[in-house]
């Protein structure tokens, strides 16, 4: 950010890391978002918000959980995949910036120009 005026391969370079920044986290509020309820309805089930009394009635079973695990082994193993996948762009990005080569970062949306 302070030396960003001197040259336009390090402003480059900085809207290139802090738009694939913003898209991380972009991407890991979408998949919270679809988790969240994914994983309440499967381990809450059909649930009458206007009745709390039904909340002293449920039992669990293990063997019902089995979707409900899955599913969050499966979301589990896409955000460290995605967590393994960045470390590895940023470390290319940087062997990149340091050969005096530009680096676009794949899945990035560009928010600032």
């Amino acid at each position: 950010m302070t030396t960003k005026d001197k040259s336009e391969f390090i402003d480059a370079h900085g809207k290139q890391a802090i738009n694939f920044q913003i898209s991380v986290f972009l991407y890991a509020v979408v998949l919270a978002a679809i988790t969240i309820p994914l994983v309440l309805f499967n381990a809450l089930g059909p649930v009458n918000l206007l009745d709390f009394t039904e909340l002293d009635g449920m039992n669990y079973n293990l063997l019902n959980f089995t979707p409900l695990l899955l599913s969050v082994f499966v979301i589990i193993l896409i955000a460290v995949i995605g967590f393994i996948l960045e470390l590895v762009f940023i470390v290319v990005a940087s062997l990149k910036a340091r050969d005096g080569e530009f680096y676009k970062y794949p899945l990035t949306i560009n928010f600032l120009k």
